[in-house]
């Protein structure tokens, strides 16, 4: 019968119980073998109140859909999970996941901090219900709610007429602890990004102090850095 390409096989079951093989009919290297197993072991680790945050490479939503894992199993029931190395026949450990690991590490991954920074990206759209804001597309690919004072908002009107122009954010940042992911901005700056010429943004710095605002030089500097082309 054929696989679906992609699709996960349920093989060996064991007579009297649930265990059972999981594989994926495709060829991996032994440096990806373990490299999911170290992945593995980070998002488990969070269960154990670890203070080492995953790898930013495991993406939030795949550690979200690993907690729903556990869902469906009683308060008592854990589900074991052995892991392979290259040539292994049998798993070389064992990791259970019980329903309080799988809330635990769901709740270690909702956790947010709020910090002073700055980011910067495009304007996708103004928001006129409500509380003043506008969402940011950034370079990352994330677009963020952010939330201006009456006085932002006009700045940002007249930012508008540069359509696709680059934007400096600075503010009060609300993100996700455990991928640093931004959620939303309560701006206290927001200025055009300079057009200038490389030999013209060299000499730039020191000509214009204030420019960088509450930001310090390496901190703008690191901003340019990350959306230079």
């Amino acid at each position: 019968m054929p696989v679906p390409k992609g699709e996960w096989l349920a093989r060996n079951f064991e007579n009297g119980s649930v265990e059972f093989d999981s594989e994926h009919p495709a060829e991996y290297t032994p440096q990806q073998i373990m490299s999911f197993n170290a992945a593995f072991l980070q998002v488990m680790a969070l269960s154990d109140g670890a203070d080492q945050q995953p790898s930013a490479s495991i993406q939030h939503r795949t550690m979200l859909q690993f907690t729903r894992i556990a869902e469906s199993v009683a308060v008592h029931e854990r589900i074991g999970f052995g892991l392979y190395r290259a040539a292994d026949r049998q798993p070389y450990q064992w990791r259970p996941l019980s329903k309080r690991d799988a809330l635990t590490i769901k709740e270690r991954i909702a956790a947010e901090v709020t910090y002073i920074g700055a980011t910067s990206g495009r304007i996708r759209d103004l928001i006129v219900e409500g509380t003043p804001a506008f969402h940011l597309h950034a370079r990352s690919g994330d677009v963020i709610r952010c939330v201006v004072s009456e006085t932002l908002y006009r700045e940002t009107l007249d930012l508008l007429r540069d359509r696709g122009g680059l934007v400096y954010v600075q503010g009060r940042i609300r993100a996700r602890r455990i991928d640093r992911s931004i959620r939303e901005i309560f701006v206290r700056r927001i200025k055009a990004a300079p057009k200038l010429t490389k030999e013209q943004y060299g000499e730039f710095f020191g000509a214009d102090p204030d420019y960088t605002g509450e930001l310090t030089t390496e901190e703008f500097i690191e901003i340019a850095r990350s959306n230079g082309d």
